[in-house]
Order: C-alpha cells, then structure tokens, then sequence
C-alpha cells in the first residue's frame, strides 16, 4: 500500500475536493482519498492495482494537476 499528499493548485472549495475523490475513487486500487480546500492538499491511498503515474494522469485529465 502506498500513500502520498500532493499540493493541487486548482484546489479552491469542497467541491472541488469531492470531484477529484469522485474521479480518484473510480480508479481501481485507489483506497482513500481526503483532501483539505484551505490547504490545497489532498492525501491518497491506493494498492498495487494502480500507480502514482495513473493517478497523476487522471487528476491532470480533470484539471488538477498536482504541483509535486
């Protein structure tokens, strides 16, 4: 299991952290996924069934690329 926090610049309300959960969730292998709109920060976990790549590709797909 892996886990990361990435600052996501496009970050400005809960809205924004409920659609890249929705999106995140849909991948397979992503665990959790909690994210802080003050902040810009977002925090996920996921196992061997996907990869920090495919996680990073689907939040640039959504406009949210992570600064990290």
């Amino acid at each position: 299991m892996n886990t990361t926090t990435v600052f996501i610049p496009n970050i400005s309300c809960q809205g924004c952290v409920r659609a890249i959960q929705a999106e995140l969730c849909d991948l397979a292998g992503v665990l959790k996924v909690e994210g802080d709109p003050q902040t810009r920060q977002v925090t996920i976990t996921w196992d061997e069934r996907t990869s920090w790549e495919a996680i990073r590709e689907r939040l640039i797909e959504i406009n949210y690329p992570p600064a990290h």
